[in-house]
């Protein structure tokens, strides 16, 4: 225990003790949009319209006067929420596979490996628009078509690490108590991919989330007047000399998330990889000993 906490202090460094705060309280303020903003998103006030930051109007208003605070808020938990969704139809569509062709290897794996470099090596976003052409556009559509762009990623890692674990002793002695191959797999082999499986997913999230503000931005994803940050930065970008700060405003969150978002994942997967788990000092150990 006190070997595994001492992991944990070397590893968990302030950088990523302070990305992890600063995500959890952009993830606060998203979920608690209605809480938070001061007026309804979508509401129209020719008045405040092009109106700078004011109290009235913490980030400003908008070519129509929408409050640009409510907007951020709002948008952060459409983008967030879309983000997360897209890792989900990845995973469940990605991992199974993955699991089953690291598992039994043979032509399955040959095949679906093969169609796998062909889809990665076009750009996800490249694949998205392609994906949401054929779905036609909308927040449901950009959000299925980043999910199947982002289904080779996740199953390629699952199916690498299904091909370490099953070759370990636990493996062996599971079929020797007769477990069904199902059995194994999902509750013997799963569990233990689990943690490589979170550090790479909380990456994904941060793609997730800039591509989607992407298909946003060029009028692919999110249609008006829902709250969307690819949207504000799209509808900001037309009176970005008068007034940038409809710009910056989105921009900032959007960075702010992906960046804090990377710093976790860099803690996670260094604090998975017994490589990088800093040893405690000789002169500590000695201490210890004479003690």
């Amino acid at each position: 225990m006190s070997r595994r906490k001492n992991n944990v202090g070397t590893l968990f460094t302030p950088t990523v003790l302070a990305a992890s705060v600063v995500f959890l309280l952009i993830l606060f303020c998203t979920v608690c949009a209605g809480l938070l903003a001061p007026y309804d998103p979508e509401a129209i006030d020719l008045s405040s319209a092009f109106s700078g930051p004011s109290p009235e109007h913490l980030f400003g208003a908008d070519n129509i006067g929408r409050d640009v605070l409510s907007r951020l808020l709002y948008g952060g938990r459409t983008s967030i929420t879309n983000a997360l969704l897209v890792v989900l139809v990845s995973v469940l569509g990605g991992v199974p596979l993955g699991l089953l062709c690291g598992y039994y290897g043979g032509w399955l794996d040959s095949l679906v490996m093969r169609v796998w470099d062909v889809i990665l090596s076009i750009p996800a976003l490249l694949f998205g628009f392609i994906l949401v052409a054929m779905l036609g556009r909308g927040s449901a559509a950009s959000v299925l078509a980043l999910g199947i762009a982002y289904i080779p990623m996740i199953s390629r890692l699952a199916r690498n690490l299904t091909s370490v674990e099953k070759t370990k002793t636990y493996v062996t002695a599971a079929k020797s108590f007769g477990f069904s191959d199902a059995r194994i797999i999902f509750r013997q082999i799963l569990p233990n991919c689990t943690s490589t499986l979170f550090a790479e997913l909380t990456v994904d999230i941060g793609y997730a989330i800039i591509t989607l503000a992407s298909l946003s931005y060029l009028g692919l994803g999110v249609q008006p007047p829902t709250s969307d940050w690819g949207m504000m930065l799209q509808e900001g970008l037309v009176n970005l000399r008068q007034m940038p700060f409809l710009v910056v405003a989105p921009g900032i969150a959007i960075v702010l998330t992906i960046v804090s978002l990377n710093i976790v994942s860099d803690g996670i997967q260094a604090y998975l990889d017994p490589e990088q788990r800093k040893l405690p000092s000789f002169r500590r150990y000695e201490k210890k000993k004479h003690k």
